[in-house]
């Protein structure tokens, strides 16, 4: 092998191994007159390329400029990055020395996607416009929805012909609004139910082989206690007689519709306005207030809810005191059952009664 230990410019190599990242110690400190022509030739000639292809022979400049030491690199102008493994139209891959590589695990990201044109045969659809609620009102049918859930249990038969014989001085008190002589609520019933058909009137409501209907009225509709208290054709309305009078004359459709009309004057419309004070407007509510009124009498029940409920309240707190404090009673009632069953309605009602 031929010495050409003196051709060799030990500084330019070392600029030119700190050039490519490789120090003496990397080297084996082989940076003297021992290296061979052909390794500082190969080392010379040709820059080191992170590259997965082969480099082809006519990449290589045949007069390659020398390399200055004393002269600083060239800072490349950054280029956008780009996939490894992207093909130019050839098919062959470009020269990865032209751009950085993409090093990262992340796929690149990709373009947003500008959203479809709308079909001109679709038109966009219209906001939907909110619609107030109707306010219910108190007609004859809710009223009716109101007493039967007061005085029924769900799938129940209405008591249309049940009697009290004279419980707590009372006299008789009959039908599903437990109508009674002594406060005149039974005298109402039984003008409803003539006004209703005077002619069935006089053959139902007297005893046997006697006329009494036109005194039975004019005694259950008398101005005082003591009047309404009076005995018919000699016998106490709570007499057996008279209840069975009473419970065949419930039988007909048109004087049960009565009790519907006669519960809604009685119990319902006297209470009305205080059910608007306390805020309790809705058919659970109202049905709630009937069957304090059925179990003790309008007056009592106005007394316990003027008592215990107050205006500040909102209406499921109303409701919520109202039956704990008749589940509390002697006489329960349907109250705490109305508090919770799924029937009624919680829909506020206008209260403005409007009688047939």
């Amino acid at each position: 092998m031929n010495d050409l230990s003196p051709m060799i410019d030990l500084d330019r190599t070392r600029a030119n191994m700190r050039r490519f990242g490789t120090s003496e110690e990397q080297s084996g400190g082989n940076v003297s007159g021992d290296m061979s022509a052909s390794s500082y030739r190969d080392r010379d000639m040709m820059p080191i390329r992170t590259m997965s292809a082969p480099v082809p022979s006519s990449a290589v400049p045949s007069n390659p400029a020398p390399v200055n030491p004393v002269e600083a690199p060239v800072r490349a102008t950054p280029q956008p990055q780009r996939s490894v493994a992207e093909p130019d139209c050839n098919g062959s891959f470009e020269d990865l020395d032209a751009a950085p590589l993409n090093l990262s695990s992340e796929p690149p990201a990709q373009p947003a996607t500008p959203p479809a044109p709308a079909s001109e045969d679709v038109a966009p659809p219209e906001p939907a416009t909110p619609q107030p609620q109707a306010s219910l009102s108190l007609t004859p049918a809710v009223m009716r929805r109101i007493i039967l859930a007061a005085t029924t249990a769900p799938n129940a038969a209405p008591a249309f012909g049940r009697a009290q014989a004279n419980i707590g001085g009372r006299g008789l008190c009959f039908g599903i609004g437990r109508f009674c002589q002594i406060d005149g609520s039974l005298g109402v019933y039984l003008q409803a139910c003539k006004d209703e058909d005077a002619a069935a009137f006089a053959a139902r409501f007297t005893l046997k082989d006697q006329e009494l209907s036109e005194q039975l009225l004019q005694v259950c509709t008398s101005d005082s206690e003591s009047g309404r208290m009076a005995p018919v054709g000699g016998q106490e309305l709570w007499s057996r007689d008279w209840i069975a009078v009473f419970k065949e004359a419930a039988k007909q459709p048109a004087f049960q519709d009565m009790q519907f009309r006669a519960a809604a004057e009685t119990l319902l419309i006297p209470l009305v306005d205080l059910a608007d004070q306390m805020n309790m407007t809705s058919e659970r509510a109202l049905a709630m207030i009937v069957d304090r009124a059925v179990q003790t009498g309008v007056a009592a029940t106005e007394a316990l809810i003027r008592s215990n409920l107050s205006t500040g309240n909102g209406t499921r707190q109303n409701i919520a005191m109202l039956a704990g404090l008749a589940a509390a009673s002697d006489l329960p009632g349907r109250a705490p059952q109305l508090a919770v069953e799924s029937g009624p309605s919680d829909a506020p009602i206008s209260l403005k009664p409007e009688m047939e």
